[in-house]
């Protein structure tokens, strides 16, 4: 991929962006107009080349002078070869510095490309995800990282599109996943392989809080919103009220805005929403995939506006919206192999 990103310009491209390059101009965050296309997008993104060791740098430089033999080979520096092989002209030496440069940034910005295989048409519920290569996507790569991401992504060929999976409140982050969710994985180990593979500890909602795993989420309670309003209309209050399954109250006051939140109106909407997750996975099952995202996705909206996550409901219902939208990507139909 290092080398890909050369040889789908040209080096006349690059050596008339050598001065640019330079002068260390980053589109991202200066006052100019944002193009993904704009190889500046890629020669920017982070390599965290102060943080690696001697022997990284080694083992990649090796790397990257393979590489460039092979653009030499191929023709595209369009010169002779010098006199000497151990004298390399400028803009060898300008290309070999920018596969090196490549190589760093690829490790932390790279996304890998994958279809779903089937086993039948429209039937999902089996699926599996299959690597098929890798891409950089410049845009995609500006994404930070979050134990609970908030869009999830699927291809359409080579194209990439990214989704919400929850709502996205003005000023909130927008986040992917790198790996770890935390649902599946406790946090040290989580925390680990992000420091190990992307060098930074995260700091995400769930990392904070210490979220419980899928399975060791307390089905022995509830995390009400509170209701509390500014004028009756606007929601003043972001605290979290713990409710007892078992409680016989109806009325339960904020330890924060001192206002009362009625449960039973939300125990209402969950008992509705239970049905509804019944008709959606029915759909689901009936191949009606984009009928059925529409129903997960309304009673997602209703379970956000009850409760506050981590609990099970909400995170089987953001599962299927998952299924369902990654069915909209690359998929192929694969026979089950029958074994004797």
């Amino acid at each position: 991929m290092a080398l890909r990103i050369l040889s789908q310009r040209g080096l006349k491209y690059f050596l008339d962006m050598r001065d640019i390059l330079k002068k260390g101009c980053d589109v991202v965050n200066s006052s100019q107009k944002y193009h993904p296309t704009d190889y500046r997008t890629v020669y920017n993104l982070v390599g965290h080349s102060g943080m690696r060791t001697a022997l990284d740098f080694l083992l990649r430089t090796d790397t990257a002078i393979l590489l460039f033999r092979c653009l030499k080979v191929a023709g595209f520096f369009n010169m002779h070869p010098s006199e000497s092989e151990q004298e390399l002209m400028p803009d060898e030496v300008f290309v070999g510095a920018l596969l090196l440069h490549h190589l760093q940034l690829l490790q932390f910005n790279a996304h890998e490309i994958s279809e779903l295989q089937l086993e039948k048409p429209n039937k999902i519920d089996s699926a599996r995800s299959v690597f098929l290569g890798g891409g950089l996507f410049p845009t995609l790569a500006l994404f930070n990282h979050s134990c609970d991401p908030g869009i999830t992504r699927y291809f359409q060929g080579t194209t990439v599109i990214a989704r919400a999976i929850k709502n996205i409140h003005c000023g909130e982050m927008i986040a992917e996943n790198y790996g770890p969710i935390f649902t599946q994985t406790p946090r040290a180990e989580r925390q680990a392989t992000l420091k190990s593979q992307y060098k930074f500890d995260c700091l995400c909602v769930p990392c904070n809080e210490d979220w419980p795993m899928f399975n060791n989420m307390n089905q022995g309670i509830m995390r009400f919103r509170c209701t509390g309003t500014e004028d009756g209309k606007i929601r003043k209050c972001n605290n979290v009220i713990i409710v007892p399954t078992d409680t016989s109250d109806f009325m339960i006051r904020c330890a924060v805005c001192k206002e009362n939140t009625n449960i039973l109106r939300g125990l209402k909407v969950l008992q509705d929403t239970d049905a509804m997750f019944h008709k959606a996975t029915q759909l689901m099952d009936e191949g009606k995939v984009r009928q059925a995202l529409d129903k997960y996705t309304e009673i997602l909206g209703l379970l956000d506006s009850i409760l506050a996550p981590p609990f099970k409901d909400f995170h089987l219902c953001q599962q299927a919206i998952r299924h369902c939208m990654l069915s909209f990507g690359n998929k192929s139909v694969v026979s089950k192999k029958v074994t004797k």
